[in-house]
C-alpha cells in the first residue's frame, strides 16, 4: 500500500485480453488492454465509470485485502417489479442466415436475474464453426 494523498485503489474491468477464455486461447477481436494502457496515466483523475473506478483503501482493508474487481464494482439496480419475457425486447429471427467469413458478428450473453444482455465479443465469420 502506497502512503500519501491518494488513499484509493484503482480498478479496471478487463473483460477481454484478445484471446478466448478456453484452453486453446485462440485470438479474438475484442481486446481491452489498449484502453487500460490509455487510462493508466490518468487513472487518479478520471471520473469513475462502468469500466474503471476507485475504491478507498480502508474499504479494501476491511474486505481482507480482497482485490477482485467485482467485489467493488459499482452496481446499477433496475427499478423493476418482476421479470420480463425475453420476447418483449428480442424478436425471433426465423429465416436462415448464412455466416460470411469476412463479416463481423456480435455475440451476446444474457444474464439471469435482471442483469440484462451484454455484448460478449465480436467475431469474424471465419471464426464461427456453424455457417448457417
Amino acid at each position: 500500500m502506497r502512503r500519501g494523498k491518494n488513499r484509493k485503489g484503482w480498478f479496471f474491468d478487463l473483460k477481454a485480453d484478445g484471446f478466448e477464455l478456453s484452453l486453446l486461447r485462440k485470438p479474438i477481436l475484442e481486446n481491452d488492454i489498449g484502453e487500460l494502457i490509455s487510462r493508466w496515466d490518468e487513472r487518479l483523475r478520471l471520473p469513475d465509470d462502468e469500466k474503471s473506478w476507485r475504491v478507498d483503501i480502508d474499504t479494501i482493508k476491511n474486505n481482507n485485502y480482497d482485490l477482485l474487481a467485482s467485489t467493488y464494482k459499482p452496481q446499477e439496480y433496475n427499478d423493476y417489479k418482476g421479470f420480463v419475457k425475453l420476447s418483449t425486447f428480442l424478436t425471433p429471427y426465423i429465416e436462415e442466415i448464412h455466416i460470411e467469413n469476412d463479416k463481423v458478428y456480435k455475440q451476446i450473453r444474457v444474464s439471469w436475474y435482471g442483469k440484462g444482455a451484454v455484448l460478449r465479443q465480436e467475431v469474424k465469420g471465419d471464426q464461427i464453426a456453424s455457417k448457417t
